[in-house]
């Protein structure tokens, strides 16, 4: 499961006086400059678009309903939930 994160371009915006541990690659890769968001495999640290994580996601509800491992009715529910609520997200 991928964890997304908010990249941060300001500074310090906690208030405490505590400076931010420093990222661990700190070197980007030409991919993610244009993202505001992407995602992190947690155990690889491996850094994903949302475009990915989104493709894999339809990839893998799809499938797992071609193959019987969930209900036609069950895989199109949580299908559009996620759409309903993305929508929401978004504003």
């Amino acid at each position: 499961m991928a964890t997304r994160t908010a990249r941060s371009t300001g500074g310090d915006h906690g208030g405490n006086g505590s400076a931010r541990a420093p990222a661990a690659h700190a070197k980007e890769s030409p991919q993610d400059l244009g993202h505001d968001h992407d995602y992190v495999l947690p155990l690889v640290h491996l850094h994903l678009s949302e475009r990915a994580v989104d493709v894999g996601f339809w990839a893998a509800l799809a499938g797992a309903a071609l193959f019987g491992v969930v209900d036609l009715p069950v895989a199109a529910l949580v299908g559009g939930s996620i759409v309903i609520a993305r929508r929401h997200a978004r504003g």
